[in-house]
């Protein structure tokens, strides 16, 4: 007799100590997964769903221990809890049409961290990815409509990308720390209904708030009333003190709402110089190589932003990009080490801060109205390429550095000025 509706009963009928399989292969002839059929399966580690299987019913996989799911584009119904508290998935992939999300569907799936839904989801259920403490970010597509209550609650969810209409219910974000909703265009948008119930739910906790990947409005009729929000604009548009790669600083200034460090040689991370500069509410932006440095420092994680070569970013709204900042024909300043320049963005004026770097692909596509750069040679470029790459590159002012503490001297700055092209102006600001 051919077999359709698999349940608990039949395979462990057919299948002698069942609860010990550690892998499952499914004929092609199963139409459904009934409920409850691997639940508390403890050794089921891999399970090949069969295509031509349509409906996964209540907890079949609940506190199994599958690590990986690939729902093939055949199952059009998943009911609740399928995969709840199954602690060890980490992946999941849906490749057809689901429409929901259903109601616990991950409920305690905490060492889940990849999702990845059909362009065709709609709605994400109540408790659907409650306890999930290792998803960060869910790149939702833009056909979800709506996001049920208690949804991420207690999640590791810090950031989502979702369509502005998306209708989130309250509570859905309790518990968590996400700060930022970043919709289809690329703009930050807090949610009316986030925010109708963030004072009673918490679900947003703007405190924390320090860093966005992105920002360009938040709605005016949102912050009414809000104190929180309020707070948080503020930040965001005060004048801000920045310092890149301090050193030898003067005096104890305490002043710096970001500071930018472009690699860890001691004459760009010097910690005696960031305790000159650095106050409770100070974010330390840094290549990622750097980041167990900063720790061992005793800088809270929180108020760290770690990146990498070639994205863009933003830090308490100031937007800035990542440019790879290395040595061509030389050992210091390796490309694998992913060390940075950036491009820093205030007032529409992009400055660009080169960072110890030869002329490289990167560079030479520069886009900016102010660079500074090396002109020291040994360790980076010489004067001489310097005023080569800032003459392809074009900025309207190019300002000489690193020379005279380490390497080089005043006079590479001045014959740097001198082989600029007219068209832009040389300026030396360090004596």
């Amino acid at each position: 007799m051919e077999v359709k509706f698999l349940t608990r009963k039949n395979i462990e009928n057919v299948i002698q100590d069942a609860k010990n399989l550690e892998k499952i292969v499914l004929p092609s002839q199963i139409k459904t997964i009934g409920a409850g059929t691997f639940s508390n399966y403890k050794n089921l580690k891999e399970i090949n769903l069969n295509n031509g299987l349509i409906e996964i019913g209540q907890r079949a996989f609940a506190n199994s221990n599958i690590e990986t799911i690939i729902v093939p584009p055949s199952v059009v119904r998943i009911s609740s809890s399928a995969f709840s508290e199954c602690e060890n998935l980490e992946k999941v992939t849906f490749l057809g049409e689901l429409k929901k999300v259903s109601d616990g569907m991950f409920d305690g799936c905490k060492n889940l961290k990849v999702i990845d839904f059909p362009f065709e989801t709609e709605s994400i259920g109540m408790y659907s990815f409650r306890g999930c403490k290792s998803l960060k970010f869910l790149n939702l597509p833009n056909s979800i409509k709506e996001i049920g209550s208690y949804a991420f609650k207690d999640s590791g969810i810090e950031g989502l990308s979702c369509s502005y209409d998306t209708i989130i219910r309250p509570m859905a974000f309790i518990g968590t720390n996400i700060f930022y909703i970043y919709n289809t265009k690329d703009k930050l948008i807090f949610s009316k209904n986030l925010i109708n119930y963030m004072d009673t739910a918490k679900c947003l906790d703007f405190s924390k708030l320090k860093y966005l990947k992105d920002f360009d409005i938040i709605n005016p009729y949102l912050h009414q009333n809000n104190q929180k929000i309020n707070d948080f604009i503020e930040q965001i548009n005060k004048e801000k003190i920045i310092y890149i790669d301090p050193y030898k600083i003067e005096e104890n200034y305490n002043d710096a709402d970001i500071i930018f460090l472009t690699h860890d040689h001691y004459d760009h991370y010097s910690e005696e110089d960031i305790d000159k500069v650095i106050n409770k509410n100070t974010i330390i932006v840094i290549p990622e190589e750097m980041i167990a440095k900063l720790l061992r420092k005793g800088i809270d994680k929180n108020s760290i932003l770690v990146v990498k070569p070639n994205e863009e970013y933003m830090v308490q709204g100031i937007k800035f990009e990542t440019i790879p900042s290395y040595n061509v024909n030389k050992k210091f300043h390796p490309k694998e080490n992913n060390w940075v320049g950036y491009i820093i963005t205030i007032d529409e004026v992009r400055y660009y801060i080169a960072g110890d770097t030869d002329i490289t692909e990167e560079n030479r596509k520069v886009k900016c109205d102010v660079a500074f750069v090396p002109v020291g040679g040994t360790y980076t470029m010489s004067f001489e390429e310097a005023a080569q790459l800032i003459n392809e590159i074009k900025p309207q002012v190019a300002v000489p550095i690193h020379y005279g503490s380490v390497v080089g001297t005043k006079q590479d700055a001045i014959d740097f000025i001198k082989l600029l092209n007219p068209t832009i102006n040389g300026v030396i600001l360090m004596k």
